[in-house]
């Protein structure tokens, strides 16, 4: 049965995020932000391989000292050994949830997002869809995030 499932590990290859395990904490009063520093890529990465037809997140771009707007982000997904482009856009709402779809189902392991705007992004809370009971089964269950990167899975 699909249902939204929520990252359980990241990675901020240069530093330059913070407050990570707040996107998939399942709290939209929790943040990560790229501290102003647009353009770098934090990866998420899933519990488990996710045979994946949607995303969604809940996000928004502060412009200090106090005003608010949607962002424009780059979004890639993990799957066949590599990155794949998912998203590059204004993601057109804040501080709602934002679902973007994939043109086909895919197994997923991990996504990875940065604004490409000016200021500061935030991003509350980020979920995969889809349905993992098979893929689970395929890859023989049990699969930590470390077993995925140990694999070379992401």
């Amino acid at each position: 049965m699909a249902e939204w499932i929520s990252p359980n590990s990241f990675n901020d290859p240069n530093g330059k995020w913070s407050g990570e395990t707040n996107a998939y904490d399942d709290n939209a009063g929790t943040l990560a932000s790229d501290g102003g520093n647009s353009g770098y890529f934090a990866e998420l990465y899933a519990p488990y391989p996710i045979r994946c037809t949607k995303v969604r997140l809940f996000s928004v771009r502060f412009i200090p000292p106090s005003g608010y707007t949607s962002a424009n982000v780059d979004i890639d997904l993990y799957y066949n050994g590599q990155w794949n482009h998912l998203f590059d856009g204004n993601l057109g709402s804040y501080l709602q949830w934002r679902e973007i779809a994939l043109v086909s189902e895919q197994i997923v392991t991990a996504m990875r997002i940065r604004h490409t705007g000016s200021n500061y992004f935030w991003l509350y809370e980020f979920d995969f869809y889809g349905d993992s009971a098979g893929v689970r089964a395929l890859a023989g269950g049990g699969l930590t995030n470390g077993g995925l990167t140990e694999k070379g899975l992401v």
